[in-house]
């Protein structure tokens, strides 16, 4: 009902839209994707004029996030902030590779701050998330990954993408609440301490590494 209003009185559209546990089907995504693209107001064709979009917790098909994401990469105007936080469609490496191909052709229209927190992400969809990031004019503002189960290969992939690009990294990296061992750890810290990488922030709390379980184990036996 809230999406058909906003079709039928675009000049009321507001700049932030949030469809927390709303589980948007691919029908709400196809008219939610449509007016992205474009609005008519008095016979008059205007850009959406949305500038962030919220949707946590949604039942959210594949089809239905390829819909969203391809029409956001067509816009002329990026969106501030996009936030899919705990969503069905972006679950495992094959939801996180249709983000990555919709927007391989204008990575300048991901929007700055990215949110892509507990969906369980894979290496090789993290790795394309990061080749298609690398590519950008500028870096992402903030880009958050907290609870996505990355492992180690996760962020040796994520890393490895930026190699050639450091100036691409985000600024504001999150990865709270992840796990991955040493490899992945120092891998990471070598790109951010390359000259031109922009990392003003990065955030690691409650990081789960194997080295740290086994030595925890070891002082409980030498208890």
């Amino acid at each position: 009902c809230f999406l058909t209003f906003l079709g039928i009185h675009p000049e009321v559209i507001p700049r932030v839209i949030c469809l927390d546990s709303n589980w948007l089907e691919n029908r709400g995504c196809e008219f939610l994707a449509e007016m992205l693209r474009r609005t008519n107001v008095k016979g008059k064709t205007i850009p959406f004029p949305v500038e962030e979009i919220h949707l946590r917790n949604e039942g959210m098909e594949r089809r239905g996030l390829q819909l969203l994401v391809t029409a956001l990469a067509e816009r002329r105007t990026p969106l501030e902030t996009l936030v899919l936080e705990h969503n069905c469609g972006i679950g495992g490496s094959k939801g996180m590779m249709v983000i990555a191909d919709a927007f391989q052709h204008n990575p300048d229209a991901i929007p700055s701050n990215l949110c892509l927190s507990g969906n369980r992400m894979g290496p090789r969809g993290l790795g394309s998330l990061g080749r298609v990031l690398a590519q950008r004019k500028f870096p992402l503002e903030e880009l958050r990954l907290e609870n996505n189960c990355l492992c180690d290969e996760s962020v040796k992939e994520f890393a490895d993408a930026f190699r050639e690009r450091p100036a691409n990294v985000p600024k504001r990296l999150i990865l709270d609440g992840n796990r991955f061992e040493e490899e992945g750890f120092l891998r990471l810290l070598g790109l951010i301490a390359k000259r031109d990488c922009p990392l003003e922030t990065l955030d690691m709390n409650y990081i789960i590494m194997d080295n740290d379980r086994d030595d925890g184990n070891n002082n409980n036996n030498n208890n």
